[in-house]
């Protein structure tokens, strides 16, 4: 059997000129540090159209089509040099000059790499889809450069909502096989079914900081306004005015703080995110590992040079790899979590500590009769933002713990499995 008759492959809903892999489709090659291709399983010959002798010693990069993006082809490439996870979906390319769309898993060993093609599945495969259409006709009517067009592919990932390739990565091996494999055991199912909760959480949390960017945003301009009236109101100085001061130079500097909780270089919700994501992928590996391993068992390579044991091997430590990083990464969004219940904690009671500046300011305006109206109008729009303000850090300190608990019972998980393998 081989994919050019047509057994493995059909072709695609929409009559493009490519393949879809059928429902539960998994291959397995091994490779060196260079990409050659090392061993494979029978259904990857299938895959490829060709048999064992004309494979070992082949690129991966020769197997996948043209007509991938440069840019989407330009990522892969550097995930896999610099020896990183990476999970893409490939236009790839028989012997016979067929094309075909699949899922390459590429997850670095010790010496060389595995990877693992499978099939997509997920409606989340088709607006990855419809963008690689869309950056190879930019590529085809301009003059890209292989850079030129990453950071296009970037860019459009970005208004998609994925800040980074990463991120795509994360969501989109989620969404290609969590739901399957909660229907493959009970264990499976206590996992996915936290691990949901989990990002749904991770989305809530996000949604409360852009919420909360809003109402500083709506803040911003309030101190300045106060401290022109209260110049007005006290020429020469004052009580208000002072306080006006005070309050305007300690808001600045905690809005600031707000903003770079929310979105700069110290936020930790992106971290976390990723760190979580990660997990989740590593997780979903180690399934995977166990299904080609079972394949291998059922269906082994009969060719000159092939060596069951070794290939057994080689998944073993692909199993240990990936449970190691699930562990590594529920660690660290753990961490993550405490730090940003702990951060969101500390900017509310500093938040507090603002509103009493503002308070004795209304104080010292009601003593000044009709003449503080007006800048105590202000000062109440203040205190309903920052009424605003306390309330949602409130809420994304609430979030942060429930995801410390969902990803910590996880962890416990992990540990108990890793305590009883280990006997």
């Amino acid at each position: 059997m081989n994919a050019s008759q047509g057994q493995l492959l059909g072709p695609t809903d929409d009559g493009e000129d490519a393949f879809v892999l059928p429902a539960g489709f998994r291959a397995f090659s091994r490779g060196d540090a260079d990409g050659n291709i090392l061993a494979c399983s029978n259904s990857f010959q299938q895959l490829i159209a060709t048999d064992w002798t004309n494979l070992i010693g082949q690129s991966h990069y020769a197997l996948f089509s043209l007509q991938m993006p440069k840019g989407a082809f330009r990522l892969l490439k550097s995930k896999f040099r610099s020896r990183d996870f990476l999970f893409s979906y490939v236009y790839g390319r028989t012997f016979g000059g067929k094309n075909y769309w699949g899922i390459i898993i590429c997850v670095p060993l010790q010496v060389g790499y595995v990877t693992m093609v499978l099939n997509p599945s997920s409606p989340f495969f088709i607006p990855i889809k419809n963008l690689y259409a869309r950056l190879l006709a930019q590529e085809l009517n301009g003059d890209f450069t292989d850079q030129d067009s990453e950071q296009v592919f970037l860019d459009e990932l970005a208004l998609m909502g994925f800040e980074s390739y990463d991120v795509l990565m994360w969501n989109a091996i989620w969404a290609e096989f969590h739901t399957e494999m909660a229907e493959r055991s009970s264990r499976n199912k206590v996992f996915f079914s936290i691990a949901e909760g989990v990002r749904n959480s991770l989305k809530q949390l996000k949604e409360l900081q852009a919420e909360l960017l809003g109402t500083v945003a709506l803040l911003r301009d309030l101190p300045t306004n106060m401290r022109i009236i209260a110049s007005r109101l006290e020429p020469s100085g004052g009580p208000l005015s002072a306080m006006s001061d005070i309050y305007s130079i300690a808001s600045t500097s905690l809005l600031s703080e707000i903003v770079e909780f929310s979105t700069g270089a110290t936020s930790l919700t992106g971290d976390m995110e990723n760190a979580f994501g990660k997990a989740c992928a590593m997780k979903i590996c180690a399934i995977l590992q166990g299904e080609v391993t079972q394949n291998f068992r059922n269906d082994p390579p009969k060719a000159a040079g092939f060596s069951l044991p070794e290939e057994f091997e080689s998944l073993e430590r692909l199993n240990t790899i990936c449970l190691n990083f699930e562990s590594i990464g529920l660690y660290d969004a753990q961490k993550l979590a405490q730090k940003i219940n702990a951060a969101s904690y500390d900017l509310r009671r500093s938040m507090l500590g603002l509103d009493t500046v503002r308070v004795m300011g209304l104080v010292e305006s009601g003593r000044m009769g009709a003449e503080g109206t007006r800048i105590g109008a202000t000062m109440e729009q203040i205190g309903h933002c920052h009424d605003s303000i306390v309330i949602v850090l409130q809420k994304i300190k609430d979030t942060a713990a429930a995801i410390n608990i969902g990803v910590t019972e996880l962890r416990n998980s992990v540990k108990r499995k890793s305590a009883l393998a280990a006997g």
